[in-house]
């Protein structure tokens, strides 16, 4: 039972990105499965998708380790009562804030940069990107359709801030209720 009932193991080391065209196919929690239906669509069905990379679940694991946020994030949850609103938006504003707060830790933050720097966005020097999430459940028997956040029109000095934005509406309050209900737990559901 100890065993059965042991949160899943995860990774806070690299890969911290993969470009689309390198997602495995046989480890979703890597990438989440936004970005692993993506990629699928590009390499085995060979549809045109769109120049890009992921932003790791590793990389979300490593920016709450980095930050010593585990213990932090699970005393809040512990404490919330999603059926009273106030309890609900008041844990997710405290847990937005501490994401928001925190820093991305700047291995994290160089190899995002390195990756981006490493696409050839045809001859475009002012390129803008959109942010989006790809958590594991996400886009599966659970859909938790709109209650992530997308950042659109980012330029290249805005990413990390964005890429906070998106890992942050982890905890806004619609998803918390969203996940709690469904009965998934904070560490099986990270955010990509």
């Amino acid at each position: 039972i100890k065993f059965m009932l042991a949160p899943p193991a995860f990774s806070d080391s690299p890969p911290f990105t993969l470009p689309l065209n390198e997602i495995p196919f046989d480890n979703p929690v890597l990438s989440g499965n936004k970005a692993l239906n993506l990629a699928m669509a590009g390499q085995k069905l060979k549809l045109p998708i769109p120049k890009g990379f992921v932003i790791t679940t590793n990389a979300f694991y490593h920016f709450i380790e980095f930050n010593n946020l585990r213990k932090s994030i699970d005393d809040i949850l512990a404490r919330i009562d999603i059926a009273v609103i106030s309890s609900l938006d008041d844990a997710a504003g405290k847990l937005v804030e501490k994401i928001m707060g925190a820093l991305i830790p700047p291995d994290i933050e160089k190899v995002i940069l390195d990756t981006f720097n490493s696409f050839e966005w045809d001859g475009k020097g002012d390129v803008r990107l959109a942010l989006r999430s790809s958590a594991v459940a996400e886009d599966s028997q659970s859909s938790f359709a709109g209650q992530y956040r997308t950042v659109l029109n980012v330029a290249k000095d805005e990413i990390i801030n964005a890429y906070k934005a998106v890992i942050a509406s982890k905890y806004c309050a619609s998803a918390l209720f969203y996940r709690i209900s469904y009965g998934l737990s904070d560490i099986e559901t990270p955010m990509a």
